[in-house]
């Protein structure tokens, strides 16, 4: 699942803080809140009748699905379980339910209303029954818990891996239309839910595989609302429209392929760990020369940024409403921001091959934490000193730990300023990044000291690898997982051509998954189409007539690129109408808040009904 939009900015007031600028990802500042900061209030009458009952069904529901672990170490069974449910909530409303085995077990669930015009194609919503690992350490409660506890803003969360990628939003989706079969309404054009398997895990088993083997379950789907971008909270924005939650709909899209970077020739953990900063540098450095065309399209680009100077006001509102195509946006995202809508990476792991806590597995979810164990061949006096050097050149955000004679550099995950799902690209921020600067301070100020031959690096690892104590002594290879994004105009044969050139011969690129990743079909949705003013509509509707609408770049989910293929004339939107915070979508705290999941099946009622009644779409 994806969220999208850039800035690197320092934490500060928000009002005062530069906006970001909508590509293919976002700030993420943990700014912590007092528990009474921004307390929400219930949401207020439904704006389409959906009763109190409901709106506490999908509160319930989504608990009870967040509660089954179906992540990877429980996968199948999980899947089944999360399915089991869904299917059971939707017989008991009356909708049409499909279930079957895709392959191996794993479930497909298809939830229909009926249309009355067999002819009009379908609606259909897209989700999925697994969730990503529970990486890093979670504070707000646990991965798999479904409680209600404040957030740090004092807002009602419900906590647990999957209240926002996807369990909630699915639930949103069983709930309003229980709503619509409760009152009776028949739309024009069949309603439906579909809810794959393995969309974390590439979808082979899932999409990609019935996209191929049964692509008559899609050929009818006229709209597809897809997982992904949401209503953006204000500090989640860091400062964007200043207090507002803003929704935010993406019409461009990219895809990932998971590929991991080798070192070629095993050398000592030093020597590996050098070279592949080295190439890791390269690599950033190539990236950033790349083209920068935001959405792809000029005239969309211009409409997106009206918006965006709109929603900013002031002078800086000025400045991109009317600035942005003289290089005036390029320049102030900074480094790691520049490819905003061309092909992009980010590090999700690194690690040594001798530490057997490393998987070599897809990446998804960044660390919310890295270190570096390194061998300080200092004494005495002298290692004092240099351990002090160290601990002020690493800054304020690294701790420098002494552990069994061996020094640890470490980004804890409280100092971890970043996003943590796959897809965010903050670069600057990523925990690998920010290790690997502290790390170069480090050594530039032990050759300046003179004390350089006396320091080396023993092993490096994140929170995802974790660390095996038992450091092996052989040559050593480096595997970092990169999460390499391609853009929907661009070739990814020329692409990976491209990075091979620039890693040169002692290096390789693996894919980690298998060939499905380069297959796959991705298109832009123009912002004037009645998909994109009906989803816009209803957020006037539902959120308010003066809610800024902004609209931009996103990573495809790992369903939707493959049933884009399916139905060339089909349009797809990416929005779920849920509250992100700071936390994101694969981070540690995952929690939707009480507020935005009930006020969301509005939204979902409201949409699903105009793009379902024929006569009431929205002119182009």
């Amino acid at each position: 699942m994806l969220i999208t939009p850039v800035f690197h900015s320092a934490p500060v007031a928000r009002p005062k803080c530069t906006p970001p600028i909508l590509g293919d990802h976002l700030p993420h500042d943990h700014v912590h809140l007092s528990g009474s900061a921004r307390k929400e209030e219930p949401p207020g009458p439904s704006k389409v009748g959906v009763s109190d009952q409901l709106r506490q069904e999908v509160v319930s529901l989504t608990q009870e699905l967040v509660r089954i672990n179906s992540g990877p170490d429980n996968l199948v069974a999980g899947e089944n379980q999360v399915v089991d449910r869904m299917s059971a909530f939707a017989q008991e409303a009356g909708l049409q339910v499909n279930r079957f085995e895709t392959t191996g077990g794993k479930p497909m669930l298809i939830v229909t209303l009926p249309g009355s015009d067999p002819k009009a194609g379908s609606l259909g919503f897209v989700h999925h029954s697994d969730v990503v690992q529970p990486e890093g350490e979670w504070k707000l409660g646990q991965p798999f818990s479904g409680n209600i506890a404040p957030d740090e803003a004092g807002r009602e969360s419900i906590i647990g891996r999957g209240t926002i990628d996807t369990k909630g939003p699915a639930a949103q989706i069983l709930v309003a239309m229980k709503h619509l079969k409760q009152s009776g309404e028949v739309p024009d054009r069949a309603i439906k839910l579909f809810v794959f398997p393995d969309e974390e895990f590439g979808g082979k088993d899932g999409a990609w595989l019935l996209s191929r083997k049964q692509p008559e379950l899609f050929a009818d789907v006229k709209y597809w609302i897809v997982e992904g971008s949401g209503v953006f909270s204000p500090e989640f924005l860091n400062g964007l429209a200043g207090d507002r939650e803003v929704p935010y709909l993406a019409v461009a899209q990219k895809y990932t392929i998971p590929m991991q970077l080798q070192l070629k020739n095993p050398a000592s953990a030093d020597e590996a760990i050098h070279k592949t900063r080295e190439t890791l540098d390269k690599l950033d450095q190539f990236i950033e020369k790349r083209d920068w065309t935001y959405l792809g399209d000029k005239s969309e680009t211009k409409k997106a940024m009206k918006r965006m100077g709109n929603a900013v006001g002031g002078f800086k509102g000025f400045l991109i409403r009317n600035f942005y195509n003289w290089g005036f946006m390029q320049n102030r995202m900074g480094k790691g921001n520049a490819a905003a809508n061309r092909s992009d990476f980010c590090k999700t792991d690194f690690y040594l091959n001798t530490n057997t806590a490393g998987v070599p597995v897809g990446p998804n979810v960044k660390p919310s934490s890295a270190s570096v164990i390194l061998k300080l061949d200092l004494a005495g006096s002298a290692r004092d000193k240099a351990i002090v050097s160290m601990r002020q050149e690493a800054g304020e955000d690294i701790r420098v730990i002494e552990q069994n004679g061996q020094l640890r550099l470490t980004l804890p995950q409280e100092n971890y300023h970043g996003g943590n799902h796959g897809s965010t690209s903050d670069r600057d921020r990523d925990a690998v990044d920010v290790v690997n600067r502290a790390l170069a301070r480090v050594e530039k100020v032990a050759d300046k000291g003179g004390w350089g031959q006396k320091l080396s690096v023993l092993d490096y690892f994140t929170s995802k690898s974790q660390h095996d104590p038992n450091l092996s002594e052989q040559p050593v290879t480096t595997q970092v997982t990169l999460d390499l994004r391609v853009a929907v105009d661009e070739n990814p044969k020329t692409i990976l051509a491209d990075l091979n050139g620039v890693i040169g011969p002692d290096f390789q690129l693996k894919p980690l998954m298998g060939p499905e990743e380069m297959d796959a079909k991705v298109r832009r949705l123009k912002s004037d189409s009645p998909l994109f003013q009906a989803a816009e509509q209803s957020i006037g509707t539902v959120y308010g007539a003066q809610t800024p609408v902004l609209f931009g770049n996103t990573t495809a989910s790992n369903d939707t690129r493959f049933l884009m293929e399916v139905s060339p004339q089909s349009e797809a939107l990416t929005f779920v109408p849920v509250l992100y915070t700071q936390h994101g979508a694969h981070g540690p705290d995952e929690a939707v808040t009480v507020r935005s999941l009930q006020q969301g099946v509005d939204w979902v009622v409201d949409v699903m009904q105009r793009l379902s009644r024929l006569d009431s779409m929205p002119m182009k």
